[in-house]
C-alpha cells in the first residue's frame, strides 16, 4: 500500500492505494477532530467489489465483525484472499481486479489543520482515526517524532492484547501543521 503527500505552499495532494490511511487534525473550538483524508480500499465497497467481480475475481465478505472483507481468486475462496482491493505489487490478483491505480485528492491547509497522520494499516488495525488523532495530540509538544513513537507504541500493544505475539507492519510519520 502507499499513502503520498505532496506539499506544496497551502495546498497539499495525497495520492492512495490500499489500506494505509493519511488522516489530518482539524481543530474545531478549541478541540481536534480526525478527518480521514483518504478511505481504505476494502473490497466489499461497492465501485471496488463491481470492478473486481467484473474482471472474474470473488469478494467474501467478513466472515465475524473485525474482519475484512476479501479478494480471492476463486469461487471456493481457496487461491490467495487479499483484505484490499487495490495495492501494488500484488501481480497474483492483478487479473481479477486488484489495480494499483491510486485515488488522488487535493486540499488547502487552513490554519486549522494542526497535524497529519500518514500510517499503514498496522496502525488503523484497533486504533480508529480520532482515537490515533488523540494519542497524537498527547504527546504533540513533545516534537513530531515523540508523537509518532507513542503512536507507534499504543499500536504494538494493541496488536499484542489482541493477537499475542503476531502483528502487522506498524509505520507511521506525523507531520505538524502549517510548515
Amino acid at each position: 500500500t502507499a499513502t503520498l503527500v505532496y506539499m506544496q505552499k497551502q495546498q497539499f495532494y495525497i495520492a492512495h492505494v490500499g489500506d494505509s490511511r493519511a488522516v489530518i487534525a482539524v481543530e474545531e473550538d478549541g478541540k481536534l477532530r480526525a478527518e480521514d483524508l483518504c478511505d481504505d480500499h476494502k473490497p466489499d465497497l461497492p465501485e471496488e467489489r463491481k470492478r473486481i467481480e467484473k474482471m472474474g475475481g470473488h469478494v467474501s465478505l467478513p466472515a465475524e465483525v473485525g474482519l475484512s472483507a476479501r479478494v480471492w481468486l476463486d469461487k471456493e475462496n481457496t487461491m490467495i484472499g487479499l483484505g484490499m482491493s487495490r495495492s501494488i505489487g500484488d501481480y497474483a490478483v492483478k487479473p481479477v481486479g486488484v489495480v494499483p491505480e491510486p485515488d488522488v485528492g487535493q486540499y488547502d491547509i487552513t490554519s486549522d489543520h494542526k497535524f497529519m497522520i500518514l500510517a499503514s494499516d498496522g496502525v488503523w488495525e484497533f486504533i480508529c482515526s480520532q482515537e490515533a488523532v488523540d494519542l497524537v495530540n498527547e504527546k504533540i509538544n513533545l516534537g513530531a517524532d515523540v508523537a509518532c513513537e507513542y503512536l507507534i507504541h499504543q499500536a504494538a500493544e494493541r496488536w499484542y492484547e489482541e493477537e499475542g505475539d503476531y502483528r502487522d507492519d506498524i509505520t507511521a510519520m506525523i507531520i505538524i501543521l502549517p510548515i
